[in-house]
């Protein structure tokens, strides 16, 4: 019985801080125009660019598993340079980065942001410009058709 309320606890947080990511994707998702389909952007099939994460931080993009495992909370935002959409899109993005990550409730960025969550959020961003069978797989994987695509992962799982 107690340890049904504690996971029901836990549930209940974990579903308030995706609900709390779904309203920022939705916010900065309200700026985009005319995103471009996952087919239409070109790539040669040389090595992939880094992903940049919080902080402007460049990981390898084959690194996005261990990135995932070391951050509970997760924002990735997969962009082209070549998408116009895209070019209004990741500066808001980036603005939410410096204003989220690394917050918790007790070390609040701005007042006028409200509540920050528990645990520390992660950004990432995923250039898919470099083509290549890992971008490829990747972009299945996180079922991205159009750019600029957000995806919210709790635990390494999509949400």
């Amino acid at each position: 019985s107690n340890s049904f309320c504690t996971l029901l606890v836990v549930v209940v947080r974990i579903m308030q801080r995706a609900i709390a990511l779904f309203a920022i994707c939705a916010m900065m998702l309200a700026i985009i125009s005319e995103p471009v389909t996952a087919g239409s952007v070109d790539g040669d099939e040389g090595m992939p660019p880094p992903i940049s994460t919080t902080g402007g931080t460049a990981i390898p993009i084959v690194a996005l598993d261990l990135f995932l495992k070391q951050s509970p909370l997760a924002l990735i935002a997969f962009y082209s340079p070549q998408c116009g959409a895209c070019a209004g899109y990741i500066p808001e993005f980036d603005r939410a980065a410096l204003v989220y990550a690394n917050a918790t409730r007790s070390e609040q960025p701005d007042p006028a942001v409200g509540s920050a969550p528990e645990e520390p959020v992660a950004f990432a961003r995923v250039d898919v410009s470099g083509g290549g069978a890992l971008v490829e797989r990747i972009v299945k994987r996180f079922r991205v058709t159009k750019f600029p695509s957000v995806r919210v992962v709790v635990n390494g799982d999509q949400v």
